[in-house]
């Protein structure tokens, strides 16, 4: 049994204990935040159901990754991310539907948003890869790809401005990290900084009433129509010292949210209250979904809060140890660009959950409710895990500190047989050999050429998924 768990289980076990961790909260705290779905519904565990049902899937995908050759999951990138922005694209026209959230910008696939990411995840290393072979650098070629880049994130700022933000921070992490350039990356944020301030300050600008009008004449202004939303959003954002003042809150279809996903983490305290014992699930409108820790928060305290916390900052420092160790840069950018996605988004919602942010409508990881979210999380998930098995197996059958010990020279002459006449057999010619004298740590080391190495052929370039350490 041991054998066979070994065999599925591979990679870092850290990443298997917290995905276990964050499968079994998601159970018991979701379950707990989706009464008021199955008080509406006519199943009472329908919702868990349909929930576990998700999980399992995503188990099952995690799996699958860990067979399938990253050869093949490079090939599937392109055609993969051809989908997710054809999803956008029909979004952004027709609208979307209605999920069973209440939620609209959805498909009967899920939210676009989500697929949008993990496949930029996939196609940034490329990118990275195309820029750093060529020299000089491409300029042109990469401004181009960054412009089809902005375009899709504009596509889905004009509908959250959140997924946008956090989208884009993963790009410009990975490209920093795959070494494109500061200056170049600073541009390009600059640029998205000045245009995302223009909209929101027109907003501030211009009252609703008049904005209304304008967009009867105008239907082109219809595109920027939610950042009156955001505008709210930074509002009440911002007048919660002045709520913070006053002895009564008052509860209003604008600030319910805000408010009671702050009673429900205060009325967690320190210690746990057990599973089941939450009040403000009933009042939380998307407890399961948009405010899952502020339930875990209530229902496990202060204790449940935390280990939430660490266990995502885990598997971003998890994560940063097997990048150290990878060779590769198409794995380090993948490994990273996952691992920033999962940590940097629950860091996004834990904050909203207690006040630290304003609304922003981002689920936790893996935790709460959704369709296309969990999936695509799992496939992370199993992107991380792969990438920690290869290191973990290089690491195992290379060591570089162990090297064998050198064979002693023959001192001895080896007697020439007695029948056969020495000088007529031929002089067998020494092979040429170079030697030359390194100093690593102030230890000299002899690197020796026999010439039975075969170097590099021009002829055959070298895989872009491989890389080279030269010594000069």
């Amino acid at each position: 049994m041991s054998t066979f768990f070994t065999q599925i289980i591979k990679g870092s076990k850290a990443i298997w204990v917290i995905y276990a961790f964050l499968c079994i909260l998601s159970c018991t705290v979701t379950f707990s935040a989706m009464s008021k779905l199955a008080l509406e519904g006519a199943s009472v565990s329908a919702p868990l159901l349909r929930h576990i049902l998700f999980l399992c899937f995503g188990a099952a995908v995690i799996l699958v990754i860990q067979i399938v050759d990253f050869r093949f999951i490079r090939l599937l990138s392109f055609p993969y991310m051809l989908f997710a922005v054809g999803m956008l694209v029909y979004v952004s026209i027709t609208g979307g539907s209605v999920n069973a959230d209440n939620a609209s910008r959805f498909t009967a696939l899920g939210q676009p948003s989500e697929y949008v990411k993990l496949g930029l995840i996939l196609l940034i290393p490329e990118l990275v890869l195309v820029v750093r072979k060529r020299d000089p650098f491409p300029t042109r070629f990469f401004y181009i790809c960054m412009i089809v880049v902005g375009c899709i994130l504009l596509l889905i700022f004009l509908e959250n401005l959140s997924s946008a933000i956090i989208i884009a921070s993963i790009v410009i992490v990975m490209l920093l990290a795959g070494g494109v350039g500061v200056w170049r990356v600073a541009k390009m944020v600059l640029l998205a900084a000045v245009f995302v301030a223009c909209v929101i300050g027109f907003a501030f600008a211009v009252p609703a009433e008049k904005f209304e009008v304008m967009a009867k004449d105008y239907k082109v202004l219809k595109v920027i129509g939610r950042a009156y939303t955001w505008r709210g959003r930074l509002e009440r954002f911002d007048d919660k010292e002045k709520d913070a003042n006053d002895e009564r809150i008052v509860v209003t279809d604008m600030n319910r949210q805000e408010v009671y996903a702050k009673v429900a983490v205060c009325r967690g305290g320190w210690l746990p209250s057990g599973p089941g014992s939450s009040l403000q699930r009933n009042y939380l409108p998307e407890a399961f979904s948009d405010y899952v820790f502020a339930i875990a928060a209530e229902e496990g305290g202060f204790i449940l809060g935390m280990l939430i916390a660490l266990a995502y900052l885990a598997i971003f420092v998890v994560s940063l140890f097997y990048i150290y160790k990878e060779q590769k840069i198409y794995r380090k950018l993948i490994l990273l660009g996952c691992a920033f996605s999962i940590t940097f988004q629950a860091a996004v919602h834990i904050a909203v959950s207690v006040g630290a942010m304003p609304v922003t409508g981002q689920t936790l990881p893996l935790v709460s409710r959704g369709g296309a979210s969990l999936i695509v999380v799992s496939v992370m998930f199993g992107l991380i895990i792969k990438i920690t098995a290869t290191s973990s197996e290089l690491t195992a059958t290379f060591n570089p500190e162990e090297t064998p010990a050198p064979l002693e020279p023959v001192t001895e002459p080896l007697d020439a047989p007695s029948d056969i006449e020495t000088s007529t057999l031929p002089e067998k010619e020494e092979p040429h050999v170079d030697t030359q004298k390194v100093v690593v740590d102030e230890d000299p080391i002899i690197i020796v050429n026999d010439g039975t190495t075969p170097e590099p052929s021009p002829d055959k370039p070298l895989d872009d998924d491989d890389s080279i350490i030269i010594i000069e």
